[in-house]
């Protein structure tokens, strides 16, 4: 198998999953249809998962994901103690928008999505798939290059018929790259068969009828940024129109519905049992490069402290790099802390606060402050030999930015770093509290059944029928909130979290000595009955906007949102204090290498 252009382009090893044998082929027949042995679709599948190694340009997908959301209001990385996490800059221009085409992030996601393209190419150019292997194939990758346009804009199009080209081709247009889209998800190639009639109703961590339209969901809700439309044009109507009949496809189909607890998502052994993912990518944090480390990356640094507060050595490893991003005060109504009512279940999809050790329930202390440290809180501290130190113990308390009278820019300055107790952080995901790699388990979420009934409720909103779209918020916030007066609802000054018993080991086998995780909201999880004062009586884009942002946190979306609802470049939050105001920055740059190697490949404008 040739793959010139990749190897010469980006020079590093493709994912091509040589332990899988691509040649062996077991077909069956089925109503006069070859079917494809599973082995190798399941081998392409496993491109999603990104690939993680000591290269720089390697690109797991959890890394896709905070480098793709650290240019929003949502998640950033702060510069820390000795200069951790400077790494050159390039967190501080996602954040600031003052990022360039040689920023090595851009090509660790470029990489990551023709990493997907090629290995289903390879496939479509070997033939004999039959229409429900290329109906799968056709999916994932149709998911792959509305990635790649939605990131990029106008990228090359590479099929089964030219990957193998020793020259990239040029650049497609965002438009032509949209309907290209639009028809690889309609009909398979060279026939007249529907994609949709080849695909299953419903399998997890598969290309299903269910990612299918949500996928379209997002192209059509989205066409407005990829087209150029203006928001009353009846070009983005017609869109909204079709975006809504998709959703009703998925709504009706009854393969999906809410989760009573949203975090259930999210708990370890999640997978197969979530009655609401619609696509998730599977994990076994077996020590193998095969997890999903974005949360573990948010948690304090070395001898941080998160081994006692989850009573495993193993967390005692995180480096602490990404935390929420405050706002440009500590009152700020647009910051990310301070949309979340406090009784909005929701809210606990962060860490902040004093933690406690999980055996003792004392404060954890992390370290101890430094007498001229200017967020030292007693610099006249007395020890227990009665000497004035300005010593007393760091406690590992994650405060929000402006609670503890700190600016967010300072820490965007290399010369400041950031104490590694500041800033709330991720805990969207269950924790096992006997972890025997540091990696998680926990599946990613890529898509699931809340963002098919907010995609039809935003419709509803643009199209002049907000009051049709209450009935969608009830559905998902009666599932959201709970009662703090009701003895049974958690207690936010309990001292630890609680844990669950499992029935699944690390590697998701059966198991009679049941494990424990971090449930975070297994007694905090009450519907509240009324949700009148909650959502208003005809929703306007601005609540639309608020629930994404509530609902979806930390899932991988926020940047495309913000586009949509027309605040990447317009608004400012901590950290990015001034608006950008070039709609050039609404597109990431081609990556400067694949520039340099493939002359016929051109820079989006503006860069």
């Amino acid at each position: 198998m040739k793959k010139k252009f990749l190897t010469a382009l980006i020079a590093l090893p493709i994912l091509f999953f040589a332990c899988t044998d691509l040649d062996e082929t077991y077909y069956n027949e089925i109503d006069g249809k070859l079917i494809p042995s599973s082995s190798k679709i399941e081998a392409v599948y496993g491109t999603l998962k990104g690939y993680a190694n000591e290269n720089p340009y390697a690109c797991p997908w959890w890394k896709f994901v905070y480098t793709i959301q650290t240019s929003t209001d949502e998640i950033c990385v702060p510069i820390q103690n000795s200069m951790d996490w400077y790494d050159g800059g390039v967190y501080i221009d996602m954040q600031q928008h003052t990022w360039k085409p040689d920023n090595i992030h851009f090509l660790s996601c470029w990489n990551y999505l023709y990493n997907i393209i090629t290995n289903c190419n390879m496939l479509l150019a070997q033939g004999d798939l039959g229409y429900d292997g290329l109906a799968e194939l056709q999916t994932l990758r149709a998911y792959a290059y509305y990635r790649l346009m939605d990131l990029f804009g106008n990228v090359p199009l590479l099929t089964e018929k030219n990957f193998n080209d020793s020259k990239m081709p040029k650049n497609t247009s965002r438009a032509e790259l949209f309907q290209w889209i639009e028809q690889q998800l309609t009909t398979i190639e060279g026939s007249d068969e529907k994609v949709e009639d080849h695909l299953c109703l419903k399998k997890y961590g598969k290309m299903t009828k269910g990612v299918l339209n949500t996928l379209r969901i997002r192209l059509y809700l989205n066409s407005k940024v990829f087209l150029d439309l203006a928001d009353d044009s009846p070009e983005y109507k017609e869109y909204l129109n079709k975006a809504i009949e998709a959703c009703d496809v998925v709504i009706n189909s009854g393969a999906y519905t809410l989760e009573d607890n949203v975090f259930a998502n999210w708990y370890y052994d999640n997978g197969q049992k979530s009655k609401e993912i619609i696509l998730g990518i599977g994990y076994i944090g077996d020590g193998t490069n095969e997890g999903n480390d974005l949360q573990m990356e948010s948690f304090a640094g070395p001898a941080g402290g998160m081994d006692r507060v989850f009573g495993n050595e193993m967390y005692g490893h995180c480096p602490g790099g990404f935390m929420v991003t405050p706002g440009k005060t500590a009152d700020d109504p647009n910051a990310l802390f301070n949309i979340f009512a406090p009784n909005d279940n929701r809210r606990l999809s962060m860490l902040y606060g004093q933690t406690y050790d999980r055996n003792t329930k004392e404060p954890v202390a992390w370290s101890i402050w430094l007498k001229s440290d200017p967020d030292n809180p007693n610099p006249n501290y007395v020890d227990g030999g009665g000497t004035t130190t300005g010593k007393p113990p760091k406690y590992l308390n994650y405060a929000p930015f402006f609670t503890r009278g700190l600016t967010y820019s300072a820490y965007m300055n290399p010369a400041i770093a950031a104490p590694r107790t500041v800033g709330a952080r991720l805990i969207k995901f269950e924790v096992v509290d006997n972890p025997q790699f540091y990696q998680s388990q926990v599946d990613a979420v890529v898509m699931r059944y809340a963002e098919v009934l907010y995609s039809k409720a935003e419709c509803l909103i643009r199209l002049g029928r907000a009051g049709e779209s209450v009935s969608l918020f009830q559905e998902v916030l009666k599932h959201r909130g709970f009662d703090p007066t009701d003895g049974s609802g958690y207690d936010e000054t309990a001292k630890g979290y609680p844990f669950r018993d499992m029935d699944k080991d690390n590697a998701g086998n059966d198991t009679n000595e049941k494990i424990s995780a971090v449930a975070l909201m297994s007694k905090r999880w009450l519907k509240p009955t009324d949700l009148s004062s909650i959502i208003p009586p005809n929703p306007d884009l601005e609540f639309m906007d608020k629930e994404w942002r509530r609902e979806f946190i930390f899932e991988d979306r926020r940047r495309a949102d913000m586009i949509r609802m027309g605040k990447y470049i317009t608004t400012t939050w901590g950290g990015h204090t001034t608006p950008t105001n070039d709609k050039n920055r609404n597109l990431f740059p081609i990556p400067q290498s694949i520039l340099d190697a493939q002359p016929e490949v051109e820079q989006n404008p503006g860069y």
